[in-house]
C-alpha cells in the first residue's frame, strides 16, 4: 500500500482554486456564493475561479470530461495551493474514473468539500493516498449555514480551518460547539475515516473502496441528510456485512437530519439503530452529534490521519497533521 501522502501546509496570503466538481452553480446561488468567496479572503486567503464554474451539463457544472479537466488543471496550477469546492451533488462517481491520480499524487493540495465530495476525497484517497479534508463547501457552509451560528461559533469555525490548514501542528481536540452525546463509552485511537454516509457506502465494491484492513482499529465518521432512517440502516448494514464495522475502533456520527416520516412512535430513534449495528454493549466507543454535517458550518474533518476519541469525556482530538511543512 502507498504511503499516506499530505499536501504542503498553506501560507497565508496563499491562493485556493474554486471549482464546482458536482452541481451547477445556479443563479439563485451567487449571492451565497459570493459571501463565501468573501469569507475565505476574510481568513487571508486568495481566490482563483476555474473557467468551468458555470458550465452547465444535466444536474451538473459540466460533462464529465470538462468536470474532470477542471480538476486536473486546479491540481496541476501552480499558483493553486488548495482547492474549494462549491457544493455537493450527484456528479462525482460519473468523473472518478476520469481522473488522472498520478497528477494528483504528484501535486498533492487539500480537496475540500463535503456531501458528494466525499467520492472524490475517498476515490483520491484510495488511488493516489491523499489526505482528505471533508468541509465547508461554498454555496452554503461559509455563507447561510455560517450566518445562522452566533460570533464564538463563527470565530470557533474560522480558527479550525486556518490551524488545520496553516499551522504546523495537529488541529488538536475540536470544539464542542453543540451539544454532543456519548452513545458508547470508551477510548480509541486511530485514522479518521469518514464523510457523506451514502457516499461512501455506495464505493463499496469499486476501485475507490480502500482495502479492508484499512480500517482496522479506524475512527469512522459519518454525517447525513434527507434520508430515511430504513435508508440509513440499510447503509450501516452493508458496512457491517463487509466487515468495515467489526474492524473500527470508534465512530463519531456529525448531524443527521432525518426527514419527518422517519421520527415515528413505532421506529427506533437513530442512536438504538446504530449501537445494535455496532455490536450493542460491546461494540466501539461511539461519539454523536458533533459539529459537522448539512445544514451547520462544519468544523473541518480530514480524512486519513490519526485522531484520539474518548466519547464518555465528548472528546475527539486530531493528533496527527494533516499538512506538511
Amino acid at each position: 500500500m502507498q504511503p499516506t501522502i499530505k499536501p504542503p501546509r498553506l501560507e497565508i496570503g496563499a491562493t485556493i482554486g474554486i471549482i464546482a466538481p458536482s452541481n451547477a452553480l445556479l443563479p439563485a446561488r451567487e449571492e451565497h456564493y459570493r459571501r463565501s468567496v468573501d469569507a475565505l479572503q476574510r481568513l487571508g486567503f486568495r481566490t482563483k475561479e476555474s473557467a468551468q464554474l458555470r458550465e452547465r451539463h444535466w444536474w451538473s457544472a459540466g460533462a464529465p470530461a470538462q468536470i474532470a479537466a477542471a480538476i486536473h488543471e486546479q491540481f496541476a496550477d501552480p499558483e493553486v495551493h488548495a482547492i474549494a469546492t462549491t457544493a455537493g451533488g450527484a456528479t462525482a462517481m460519473l468523473v472518478a474514473d476520469l481522473l488522472d491520480y498520478d497528477l494528483i499524487r504528484r501535486n498533492p493540495k487539500p480537496f475540500i468539500g463535503m456531501s458528494d465530495i466525499t467520492t472524490y476525497q475517498w476515490a483520491m484517497w484510495a488511488r493516489s493516498r491523499l489526505v482528505g479534508f471533508h468541509g465547508n463547501c461554498l454555496t452554503a457552509g461559509w455563507s447561510e449555514w455560517f450566518a445562522a451560528h452566533p460570533a464564538p461559533y463563527q470565530r470557533a469555525i474560522e480558527a479550525s480551518y486556518l490551524r488545520l490548514l496553516t499551522e504546523p501542528a495537529p488541529l488538536g481536540p475540536l470544539p464542542e460547539l453543540m451539544p454532543w452525546e456519548t452513545w458508547r463509552e470508551g477510548r480509541t485511537h486511530g485514522v479518521l475515516l469518514g464523510g457523506l454516509l451514502r457516499r461512501f457506502a455506495d464505493l463499496a465494491g469499486t476501485r475507490y473502496f480502500p482495502p479492508l484492513e484499512v480500517f482496522d482499529g479506524a475512527i469512522l465518521f459519518w454525517e447525513e441528510v434527507d434520508r430515511s432512517l430504513p435508508d440509513i440502516t440499510l447503509n450501516l448494514a452493508k458496512l457491517r456485512s463487509l466487515g468495515v464495522l467489526d474492524r473500527i475502533g470508534g465512530m463519531v456520527v456529525g448531524k443527521v437530519a432525518l426527514p419527518p416520516e422517519s421520527v415515528a412512535p413505532h421506529h427506533p430513534s437513530l442512536r438504538e439503530v446504530v449501537v445494535e449495528l455496532t455490536g450493542g454493549a460491546g461494540g466501539c466507543p461511539i461519539l454523536a452529534g458533533v459539529d459537522f454535517g448539512h445544514g451547520v458550518s462544519m468544523l473541518p474533518m480530514p480524512i486519513g490521519v490519526a485522531a484520539r476519541l474518548d466519547s464518555g469525556t465528548r472528546l475527539l482530538e486530531v493528533t496527527e497533521r494533516a499538512t506538511e511543512g
